[in-house]
């Protein structure tokens, strides 16, 4: 009789377990029986999954062809030279005056752009494209370009700049990684000047390396929010620089702290997803992180409790692209937020370039699904899901692209051709 009562117990048991799991993948049979096993997904999952997939629309977007590479390096282009505008806070106690410094464009390499950590990203816009199309007609003018930005006095005024006036956290760490991110993408470059450029930048990017291992080990959380302070975006950047041009202290300590911050996370809240001007996306990012540092092993137990399952409430966010109201409401110059000498007013800046930001967070995610399914396994159904999502995201964003003002333009380019990237290996 005892024997039975404990074979009741452990039947009921296990009806409990499954049913408290059910918004789960794969809860009848999750054991992993070989190294190289991954998560068994059940007939019930994959239907489950497959319908979310019958709501996705079909999306197209544009190849990265010669075409769609001379409009997108255009907006750099367009840029790279501008100033970046003055700001036009005034001081709580003290009143302030700004004026350009003389000769800046020789001295300096990142003034363009509306900000240093956009006019660093625009620059790798232009190298990435010109070295996948070499042959486009805006090459000379983008070696040009690369000529002056990337001088050697041009990038030693840069490090000057952060060793002796900026602050420690200035462009920390999104400006950084997008450095670091440049640098790697001209360090293997076979172009005649590659070395040149690349050697002009090594002593800014060691000096950043060098600061990124100390602050990683003063940080006692990670930040992880849609904007630039996210941590694993970064991280997920500087990893790529360290793995491509041997920054072994920095690798290191990367794989070391994300293992720190993110390992324990599981079924990360998507649902608070997005902030009202989020481009990153933080569940996404940390996953894309996670799926460098980790061996493929790990990372497939890992994720398969950070992320949410596909068909679940909790995942809902990321199946849907932000609506984005560009129209202005009033016809009346004071409501759409103009001036009397009809300029946009700060506040109507601020709206769009809210508004901006979501349009990056679509390329973004795109990007980021295209990264993580292409470590899923073949026969895992999240993989051709996260791609259909990638294209239903980059869709809305090209949709976008052109709505949004300077204040979008100026980096959204940037954002167009990392997605792009993230195709190359569909």
């Amino acid at each position: 009789m005892k024997y039975l009562q404990n074979i009741l117990l452990l039947a009921a048991l296990f009806v409990f377990y499954s049913c408290n799991n059910s918004d789960q993948p794969g809860t009848e049979t999750d054991s992993v029986t070989a190294p190289d096993s991954v998560l068994t997904f059940t007939g019930s999952d994959r239907e489950k999954i497959q319908q979310v997939m019958d709501q996705i629309p079909v999306s197209e977007t544009p190849e990265l062809d010669l075409v769609t590479a001379v409009s997108l390096a255009a907006l750099p282009l367009s840029c790279i030279d501008r100033p970046q505008t003055k700001s036009n806070y005034q001081g709580y106690l003290y009143e302030r005056t700004e004026q350009l410094k003389p000769a800046f464009e020789d001295s300096l390499s990142f003034y363009g752009c509306f900000d240093w950590h956009s006019a660093v990203n625009s620059t790798w816009t232009m190298v990435r494209t010109y070295k996948q199309f070499p042959e486009m007609a805006v090459g000379g003018l983008i070696e040009e370009k690369l000529d002056n930005h990337l001088s050697e006095s041009s990038l030693e005024g840069e490090l000057h700049f952060f060793k002796e006036i900026a602050r420690g956290g200035f462009e920390r760490p999104y400006g950084w990684a997008w450095y670091m991110f440049l640098y790697d993408e001209i360090f293997d470059w076979d172009h005649e000047k590659a070395d040149e450029w690349s050697g002009a930048m090594k002593p800014l990017v060691e000096y950043f390396s060098e600061n990124m291992v100390s602050y990683l080990e003063r940080l006692d959380y990670p930040i992880r929010v849609g904007t630039h302070s996210n941590t694993a975006f970064s991280l997920k950047m500087m990893h790529d620089y360290a793995v491509n041009a041997n920054g072994e202290p920095l690798l290191e300590a990367i794989d070391k702290h994300s293992r720190r911050f993110f390992m324990d996370d599981v079924q990360c809240p998507a649902s608070y997803e997005p902030s009202g001007s989020d481009f990153l996306s933080p569940c996404l990012a940390e996953a894309v992180l996670m799926s460098s540092v980790l061996p493929q092993q790990e990372f497939y137990d890992w994720f398969n409790s950070f992320m949410p399952a596909p068909y679940s409430e909790g995942f809902r966010s990321l199946r849907t692209v932000p609506e984005i109201m560009f129209e202005k409401e009033s016809p009346s110059d004071e409501e759409n937020g103009e001036n009397e000498d009809g300029e946009d007013t700060e506040e109507e800046n601020d709206l769009m370039g809210a508004k901006s930001h979501l349009v990056g967070l679509a390329f973004y995610r795109a990007g980021a699904f295209n990264q993580i399914a292409s470590v899923l396994p073949e026969n895992d159904p999240r993989k051709e899901l996260y791609i259909k999502l990638a294209n239903y995201h980059a869709e809305e964003g090209f949709n976008s692209l052109y709505k949004t003002d300077y204040l979008g333009t100026h980096w959204l380019g940037t954002y167009a051709i990392y997605y792009l990237a993230t195709t190359e290996n569909q």
